[in-house]
This record gives C-alpha cells, structure tokens and sequence, in this order.
C-alpha cells in the first residue's frame, strides 16, 4: 500500500473510521492503492481536509 493510503487510514482511524469504511465498501482503497503519491493525495485533499478537523490539534 502506497505511503498516502497509509496516512489516510491512520488519520481516518485517529477520528471516527468512517472514510476507511465508506472507501472499503466501494472500491476507492483499490484506486487509491494504483495511485502515485501525488495523485492520491489530489484525489483525497477534500476529505484530508474534513479529517483535519476533527483531530485532535
């Protein structure tokens, strides 16, 4: 698994899991997975940003 889908899961887990749940059930793990770096984190800046929020600061 590229290093993003690693940051991603982990910040998902630090708030309520909800994003590594919704991206398992539809696929988006997959296409994160085939992404370079750059790429994924395009992809996932808009939900980067709501995670962002609720960690803790």
């Amino acid at each position: 698994m590229p290093p993003v889908a690693i940051c991603i899961l982990r910040a998902s887990a630090a708030s309520d899991g909800n994003l590594v749940h919704a991206m398992s059930s539809d696929g988006e793990v997959e296409r994160l997975a085939a992404m370079d770096v750059t790429g994924g984190l395009a992809y996932l800046w808009p939900r980067l940003a709501e995670l962002a929020k609720a960690l803790p600061a």
